[in-house]
C-alpha cells in the first residue's frame, strides 16, 4: 500500500499548526494510556493508583507538553515536504517507522517531563519503561487515525469537485451579477452617476475646477464604494470554502445514529480490560472480560432499540448510551465477581468509559465516511438523481459569479476610473475634455448593470482581456501556442476561469507583481504553467481556486512554491478530452 506523504503529512500535522485536527481523537486515548502506565509499573498496584490520585495535574501536563513536542516535530517534517510534487511516491515502510519514533519521542519527552515535575524519581527508569511501549503505539495509532482523516478529506475533496464539474457543465451567458449583488452595483453606480453630472455640470463654468472635483469625487468612489464592497466579497466567498476541522470530525462521528461501530467498539474495548484484570488471574480474567463486553453488548443494543423512542438527540444518545453502558458493565462485573483487587469502581468507571468512547469515536467515524464514499460512488454512477448535490451546485455558480463580479469591480470598473483620474492628472500634456470623460464613463457604468457572462470563440482571446484587464497592478508575461486555440468553446470558459482565478489569488494573497503564463499542446496534451514572484504557498487548505482547478483538470495539475519566490501551478488536459475545434 502508497501513501501521498504530503498530503498524509498534511493531515498528521500541517501547516495549520494550532488546527492539528487528524490527531486530537487519539489524545485522550494516548494520555489516559501513559497515565496508567504509572499503576502497571508498581510493585503494588494501589500505591500506583495512590500516585495518579495525587499526580494527576502533574501527569496530564506532563503529557499534553509532550504531545505539543510531537506536533512540532509533525510540523517540522511536513515542512521538510511542503515543496515536493503531490505525487505517491512514499510506501508503507517510511510511513510506519515515522510512526514508531513520534511515539517514542512521546514517551521520551513524557518521561523527562514528569522527572522534572518530580512525579518519577529516576529518570532513567521512567524513560526506559516508556519510550517502546509508546512507539508501539504510535506504530499502531498515528497511520489509523492518519489514514482515516485523509480519507475523510479525500471524500470531502471529490464531493467538492464533482460539485464544481456539475457548476460548470450548468453556467451558461445568464446575467453575470447576482439579484443581491446588482443592486449593490446599482447603487454604487447611480451615486457615481449623480457626481459625475454634478462635474458636466460644473464643467461649463469652471472646467479647471471640474476637474478637481472629478478626480476628488472618483477617489471617493473607489477608495468609499468599490474596494471596500470587492474586498467583502472576497472574504464571504474564502469564509464559504469548506475544510476538515474539528467540529466537522465530532459532527460526522456522532451526529449519526448508534450503530454497528459501537458495538465493534466494545469487543476492542477487551484489549484494554484484559490487561487490567490479568492480575487476576487467565481464568478469571477471561471470565470479566467477557461478562463485561456481554453487558455492554447488550446495553448498547438496548439503546439502538429505544433511540426512536426515547427521541434523544444523536451526538446526546452517543454519549448518554456509552456512559450507560460503562456504568452497567462495571456493576454487574463488580457484583458477580467482586471488585479489582487495587483499584476502585470509580477508577474503573473512567478508565473503561474514555477507552470505550474512544474506539466507538474512531469506529463511527470510520463508518460514517464509509457511508459517505458509498453515496459519493453513487452520485457518480447516477448523475440524474444527485439530488443530494443540486443546493451545493447552486451555492457553488453563486461563489464563482460573485468572485467574478468583485474581479469585475477591482480589475474593469476600478481600473477604468483610476485611468481616468490618471488622464484628468495629465490634462496639461494631452487633450482631455473632462465633459466628454464624465460622460463617457456614465455610459460605460451603466452597461455592467446588466452585463453578460463573456463568451469568446478563442482561448487566446479570453486569456488576453484577462491580461488586459490587470495591467498597471501586475506585470504579465504571456505565451499561448496556436495549437492551443484549438480547444472547444465549452472548455474556454473553464481554462479562463481557471487563468483569471490563479491572477487573483496571486495578487490578493501573493503580493505577487509578476506572473508567467505559458499554455502550450505537447502530443495529446494541453499544458498549462502558471508562475508568479509572490510569497508562496501560506496554506494547505482547499479553495475557490483549488476545486475548480481540479474540476476543469480533471485532477490532473500540482500546486508547489516555486524556486526562489512564488508559485507556480502546472496542469494538463488531454486534447481528446476538449473537443477540439474544427481547422
Amino acid at each position: 500500500m502508497r501513501f501521498n506523504f504530503t498530503a498524509l503529512a498534511n493531515q498528521i500535522g500541517g501547516p495549520d499548526l494550532l488546527k492539528p485536527i487528524s490527531l486530537l481523537p487519539a489524545v485522550p486515548f494516548v494520555i489516559l494510556t501513559s497515565v496508567l502506565s504509572i499503576a502497571f509499573r508498581q510493585d503494588d498496584s494501589v500505591t500506583g493508583f495512590q500516585t495518579i490520585r495525587d499526580k494527576w495535574p502533574e501527569l496530564i501536563f506532563a503529557n499534553l507538553a509532550s504531545i505539543a513536542v510531537c506536533f512540532i516535530a509533525v510540523f517540522a517534517i511536513n515542512q521538510g515536504f511542503r515543496n515536493r510534487h503531490q505525487e505517491a511516491i512514499w510506501p508503507m515502510w517510511i510511513v510506519l517507522p515515522l510512526s514508531f519514533l513520534l511515539g517514542a519521542l512521546k514517551g521520551l519527552t513524557t518521561a523527562i517531563f514528569c522527572f522534572v515535575l518530580d512525579v518519577e524519581k529516576d529518570l532513567w527508569v521512567a524513560v526506559g519503561s516508556r519510550w517502546l511501549s509508546t512507539g508501539l503505539l504510535g506504530l499502531f495509532l498515528i497511520p489509523m487515525v492518519a489514514v482515516m482523516t485523509y480519507q475523510a478529506s479525500q471524500f470531502l475533496r471529490q464531493r467538492e469537485l464533482l460539485v464544481a464539474k456539475r457548476a460548470l457543465e450548468q453556467m451558461s451567458t445568464e446575467n453575470l451579477v447576482e439579484s443581491k449583488l446588482a443592486s449593490e452595483l446599482s447603487l454604487i453606480i447611480a451615486k457615481t452617476s449623480n457626481r459625475l453630472r454634478e462635474v458636466e455640470a460644473m464643467a461649463e463654468a469652471s472646467p479647471k475646477d471640474a476637474e478637481k472635483l472629478f478626480r476628488e469625487e472618483l477617489d471617493v468612489i473607489i477608495r468609499d464604494e468599490i474596494r471596500p464592497l470587492s474586498h467583502k466579497i472576497w472574504r464571504e466567498q474564502d469564509n464559504t470554502v469548506p475544510t476538515l476541522s474539528w467540529r466537522e470530525l465530532l459532527s460526522q462521528a456522532t451526529g449519526s445514529t448508534i450503530q454497528r461501530p459501537l458495538l465493534l467498539g466494545a469487543w476492542l474495548f477487551v484489549g484494554t480490560y484484559g490487561g487490567h484484570a490479568a492480575m487476576l488471574g487467565t481464568t478469571e480474567a477471561f471470565t470479566r472480560v467477557l461478562l463485561f463486553s456481554v453487558v455492554i453488548t447488550g446495553t448498547l443494543v438496548l439503546s439502538r432499540l429505544l433511540e426512536k423512542t426515547l427521541n434523544v438527540a444523536s451526538r446526546l444518545g452517543f454519549f448518554s448510551s456509552i456512559t450507560i453502558a460503562v456504568l452497567f458493565g462495571v456493576s454487574i462485573t463488580n457484583t458477580a465477581l467482586g471488585p479489582i483487587p487495587g483499584s476502585s469502581v470509580s477508577i474503573e468507571v473512567i478508565i473503561f468509559l474514555i477507552h470505550l468512547l474512544q474506539s466507538g469515536f474512531i469506529l463511527n467515524l470510520i463508518h460514517t465516511f464509509g457511508e459517505k464514499r458509498k453515496q459519493l460512488r453513487e452520485l457518480k454512477l447516477s448523475p440524474s438523481e444527485a439530488k443530494s448535490v443540486a443546493t451545493d451546485v447552486e451555492k457553488f455558480i453563486l461563489r464563482l459569479r460573485s468572485r467574478e463580479f468583485a474581479q469585475l469591480l477591482h480589475s474593469e470598473i476600478q481600473n477604468k476610473l483610476l485611468n481616468s483620474i490618471l488622464s484628468s492628472q495629465r490634462s496639461s500634456e494631452i487633450n482631455f475634455d473632462v465633459r466628454k470623460e464624465s460622460e463617457k464613463l456614465r455610459t460605460l457604468l451603466s452597461s455592467f448593470t446588466d452585463r453578460k457572462a463573456d463568451s469568446v470563440a478563442q482561448l487566446g482571446t479570453a486569456i488576453k482581456k484577462l491580461v488586459a484587464d490587470w495591467e498597471g497592478f501586475l506585470d504579465i508575461e504571456l505565451e499561448i501556442s496556436p495549437e492551443a486555440e484549438r480547444i472547444s468553446l465549452d472548455r474556454i470558459k473553464g481554462v479562463s476561469d481557471l487563468v483569471s482565478e490563479a491572477i487573483t489569488n496571486s495578487v490578493r494573497h501573493g503580493s505577487a507583481t509578476q506572473m508567467q503564463i505559458k499554455i502550450d499542446t505537447r502530443e495529446d496534451v494541453l499544458t498549462l504553467r502558471i508562475s508568479d514572484d509572490g510569497v508562496g504557498l501560506r496554506s494547505s487548505r482547499v479553495g475557490l481556486g483549488t476545486m475548480l482547478l481540479a474540476a476543469v483538470t480533471e485532477n490532473r495539475y500540482t500546486i508547489e512554491n516555486a524556486k526562489g519566490n512564488g508559485v507556480e501551478i502546472r496542469a494538463n488536459l488531454k486534447i481528446s478530452e476538449l473537443k477540439t475545434q474544427p481547422d
